[in-house]
């Protein structure tokens, strides 16, 4: 096996890694018995459709997004090093989440531009 197969297989095995983490991270629920996910993950969860960049949203206890900003200064005190990317202008198209009465805005993160901190 050449090197970068085995640089692609590694890359591959820590991102699987990095995603199965992220979502196993719980917020407590309300009333301490459900629970709700801390971290918002895009894109496909499977291994071999996953490139090596993974993008999330963490959300607070309120289900709102805490500012990515926010979250790569916390990264970054903890030797973790984060890039941010915002989006703007995006539409989001779910044709089943539309019949069925529309989107889940619990669901969706809606992208907008942010202010510097």
């Amino acid at each position: 096996m050449s090197g970068l197969n085995k640089t692609t297989l590694r890359l591959r095995y820590l991102i699987n890694w990095l995603v199965t983490s992220l979502l196993q991270l719980r917020l407590s629920g309300s009333n301490g018995d459900d629970s709700l996910p801390l971290v918002q993950i895009f894109g496909p969860k499977i291994k071999y459709d996953r490139g090596a960049a993974v993008v999330f949203n963490v959300r607070d206890r309120n289900r709102g997004l805490i500012n990515p900003e926010v979250v790569k200064k916390l990264a970054e005190a903890n030797g973790i090093s984060l890039g941010i990317g915002i989006l703007s202008h995006i539409k989001i198209i779910d044709n089943s989440r539309q019949q069925r009465g529309g989107p889940n805005l619990q669901d969706t993160t809606l992208c907008k531009p942010m202010e510097s901190v």
